[in-house]
């Protein structure tokens, strides 16, 4: 290499893996519950008697009800009508599951390539280089 010549240097640089895997924590999930309270209004038919009293001319005799009459000619009519009766029961409607899974990520790697600009026609030393090879 004659000392006139002046050379300049450009390093070009890549990167190399150094592999090693450590487990940390990234997060956490806490699932719970709590109570919701809904009212509800809900039509239920229901039955009930009633009493009437009708006054008749009597043409006939006429038999009996269900009513009982006492000694003192006073007729009792027995009256009976339906309850809504509501209970509650505790039942599983839904189920949450939760688990965990290994989810598999890779790197990226990345290293730096030369670009050269030949707008001047002079070839450099690499260029010549490459030509003679061919």
């Amino acid at each position: 290499m004659n000392s006139d010549t002046r050379e300049e240097r450009l390093c070009l640089h890549e990167e190399r893996l150094n592999i090693d895997k450590e487990k940390v924590q990234t997060g956490e999930v806490n699932v719970s519950k709590h109570v919701v309270e809904d009212e509800q209004s809900i039509e239920v038919p229901v039955e009930r008697e009633e009493v009437y009293v009708e006054r008749r001319k009597v043409d006939q005799n006429t038999s009996g009800t269900d009513a009982f009459i006492d000694e003192n000619d006073s007729i009792h009519v027995p009256l009976s009508e339906e309850r809504v009766v509501v209970s509650k029961e505790d039942v599983v409607s839904e189920e949450i599951v939760v688990g965990k899974r290994k989810v598999r990520d890779t790197e990226t790697v990345r290293r730096e390539e030369a670009d050269i600009d030949e707008g001047n026609d002079i070839k450099s030393d690499l260029d010549r280089e490459d030509n003679k090879r061919f």
